[in-house]
């Protein structure tokens, strides 16, 4: 009896939260992870007869805040080797108040250094029986590993990168690059450096050389206001 009337007062409790409550659980967002918005999707460029093909991707971040990191990536696939041709790659980010025109390039952005990190794996009994991993990370400034007995303690932190005064980069070969800039007046407070204006932003990927083809695609990661899509 005393069971039947416990689950009886847990139904009760139930039928009395608010239907906002069961859809907030529903929306439970594991500790507000970063939302990733497809920037660029997975596309070929290719031009011919030397003319410079443009493209360009338009995105609203006004629900993203502080700083958010772009993943950029553009492969080389033009069948001939680029140093006996004048091909490029190249991508500049903008931005606009209102998405139409008036479109200025992205200042204060932060460029990852690509960084390899060793790791080892004792597999057996042994000394030989190591395997070796090597893991690249795309590092926000200068990975630096302390010795003791210079530094009085171990382990690792990160020099950070200072933000440049431009955003935009290109390879002939195959490259990506990792960045990080501001879209919630963060660097503003901390460094007292002028902010990026605007909410809406473009990467524009710019293709040069006779019968170029690269294949690009760019995404973007960041914690967003409330945890909103």
């Amino acid at each position: 009896m005393k069971n039947i009337f416990s689950i009886g007062l847990t139904a009760l409790c139930l039928l009395a939260i608010p239907s906002a409550t069961f859809a907030q659980l529903g929306n439970f967002d594991y500790f507000a992870t970063p939302k990733t918005l497809q920037v660029t999707p997975a596309e070929v460029l290719s031009e011919s007869a030397g003319t410079t093909l443009v493209s360009s991707n338009v995105f609203n971040a006004s629900r993203f805040d502080g700083i958010v990191v772009m993943d950029i990536a553009s492969v080389y696939n033009s069948g001939q080797l680029p140093a006996s041709f004048p091909f490029t790659n190249a991508w500049t980010l903008l931005q606009s108040s209102n998405g139409s025109n008036a479109w200025t390039q992205v200042t204060n952005a932060f460029f990852a250094v690509s960084t390899s990190v060793i790791s080892s794996n004792l597999w057996g009994t042994t000394n030989s029986q190591v395997l070796y991993y090597t893991n690249t990370f795309q590092v926000p400034g200068v990975l630096t590993a302390p010795v003791v007995g210079v530094n009085g303690f171990s382990g690792q932190y990160v020099v950070p990168a200072w933000p440049t005064n431009y955003a935009s980069a290109g390879a002939t070969n195959s490259a990506n690059w990792t960045i990080g800039f501001d879209v919630g007046g963060f660097v503003q407070s901390q460094v007292g450096a002028a902010g990026n204006l605007g909410n809406f932003y473009s990467l524009q990927w710019t293709t040069g050389g006779s019968n170029a083809v690269y294949s690009v695609s760019a995404v973007l990661r960041g914690r967003t206001r409330g945890g909103v899509y």
